[in-house]
């Protein structure tokens, strides 16, 4: 969550960077088509890509998401 002191920040930031990842356009990267805010929510429509879950790639076993799962917790701790 983020407090109410810093979410007009939060907002803008938001918006901001999805705005420059939807100028992105490579194989990699999933495409951004919209970033907007709907009655005070704000929001990003990605392409819709239809794959294997992370743990039906790895066989049924999760080794694959801890990395992932690492670096994530790290961002977030920082965000």
């Amino acid at each position: 969550m983020v407090p109410a002191k810093h979410i007009n920040e939060w907002l803008e930031r938001f918006l901001r960077e999805a705005q420059s990842a939807a100028a992105i356009e490579h194989d990699h990267i999933v495409t951004i088509y919209q970033v907007g805010e709907d009655r005070g929510v704000p929001f990003l429509a990605m392409q819709l890509l239809h794959f294997a879950t992370l743990k039906q790639q790895s066989n049924g076993t999760w080794a694959v998401v801890e990395p992932a799962k690492k670096v994530l917790e790290e961002i977030l701790k920082e965000g």
